[in-house]
């Protein structure tokens, strides 16, 4: 259970703060421009909570424990690029096939960004864990 919770404390924190760069600083102009019509005024902290929440808990179970456990490196990195591009995939690409115009070019960039997040992600939780916590 502790484990649980360090890898879930210390997944959360990286993922939080370059998705937040990301969205608030890096990206905002770009969405903005290409989706503009379709961002709310509003923030909707309860939805965002539940999307982290879920996210980072799919992370863990589905990625970071099972990588642990294998104690491979390699297979984790190979968990993550699958688990992000199909998250963000699913997401993108529903968008992109149920919604008009829906550009393409936020598609290939989240699915791009969502790959590497998750995966920049995972190898600093992996590394910080292993290094600090695993006994």
């Amino acid at each position: 259970m502790k484990k649980n919770v360090i890898l879930f404390m210390i997944a959360t924190i990286v993922f939080l703060l370059i998705d937040l760069l990301w969205l608030g600083v890096l990206s905002k102009d770009l969405y903005q421009e290409q989706l503009g019509h379709l961002i709310s005024n509003e923030f909707k902290l309860i939805p965002a909570v539940i999307f982290y929440v879920a996210f980072v808990t799919g992370l863990l179970v589905l990625v970071l424990k099972p990588g642990l456990k294998e104690k491979s490196f390699k297979q984790t990195i190979l968990y993550a690029l699958i688990y992000g591009f199909a998250t963000y995939g699913a997401y993108d690409l529903t968008n992109y096939a149920t919604m008009q115009d829906f550009p393409l070019l936020i598609v290939v960039i989240d699915l791009i960004w969502g790959t590497s997040l998750t995966l920049v992600t995972t190898i600093i939780t992996y590394v910080v864990y292993r290094r600090f916590f695993e006994k």
